[in-house]
């Protein structure tokens, strides 16, 4: 019952961020359905539809953009070779900061 809470919790959260449905999915095992259905419920909107983005090019597309993705990414080895939480609350952790 906790572990069901723990996911639940960490859904929300990441959905609260804007995260991909199919990221929440992998990373809680919630069905999809009701991770879209509670992503419209906090947003007002579905969630966007469409592959993950593998290519850095949205991130990157100016010096700046590429400098603040390059110092997040080092900042979250960092974080993550020194955490004991694992990474997806990290991540959390790293992008609310």
């Amino acid at each position: 019952m906790l572990m069901k809470y723990q996911q639940q919790t960490l859904a929300i959260e990441l959905l609260n961020l804007n995260a991909k449905v199919k990221i929440v999915h992998q990373e809680t095992g919630i069905p999809i359905k009701l991770l879209r259905q509670t992503y419209h419920q906090l947003h007002g909107q579905s969630p966007s539809r469409g592959s993950i983005k593998f290519s850095t090019r949205g991130l990157t597309g100016s010096r700046r953009k590429y400098k603040d993705v390059t110092i997040f990414a080092v900042c979250f080895q960092v974080a993550t070779a020194k955490s004991k939480e694992g990474q997806i609350q990290t991540l959390i952790t790293d992008f609310n900061a």
